[in-house]
């Protein structure tokens, strides 16, 4: 398992997770990694983002000067199951915060919901992997699942 970076658990700061794929509710990942897991899941809005289409799976790239978003999902994980859970997401997503070359990174970002906005961890594409999306691999709308409805 890929080393991970758990100081932010270590000192008590227990951030939610951004799902914008197939940690989103419905789909496999969320059955298999978060579901009975939270304490709270809400709609969720990343704006200054792109997301694009590997075949089968979304990834997340920031850009400035964008105002796209990405729709998704606030997860809060129970504080139980913390550290646990951000180990097996890590290793899902392929996070290693050694390798510059890892497939995705996990970073902090300010989303969007209902009652304002909030920090939490999200899985962005590793440097390496974005820049091989091209313009056709764009999602349109930022909305995964809703893209997959009409694939």
């Amino acid at each position: 398992m890929p080393p991970s970076n758990m100081s932010d658990a270590k000192q008590g700061t227990h951030l939610p997770v951004f799902t914008y794929g197939t940690l989103r509710r419905g789909w496999f990942n969320y059955e298999k990694h978060l579901e009975g897991r939270t304490v709270e899941e809400q709609p969720a809005r990343l704006t200054g983002c792109v997301l694009y289409d590997a075949g089968g799976f979304p990834f997340a790239v920031r850009k400035t000067d964008c105002d796209e978003s990405i729709i998704g999902e606030l997860m809060t994980i129970r504080p139980a199951d913390y550290e646990q859970v951000l180990l097996h997401l890590d290793e899902l997503e392929g996070h290693d915060p050694t390798d510059p070359g890892s497939l995705f990174k996990r970073v902090t970002v300010s989303v969007w919901t209902n009652t304002g906005s909030t920090q939490a961890w999200m899985y962005e594409a590793g440097d390496t992997v974005e820049q091989e999306f091209t313009p056709s691999d764009r999602i349109p709308g930022g909305d995964w699942a809703s893209h997959q409805t009409r694939h």
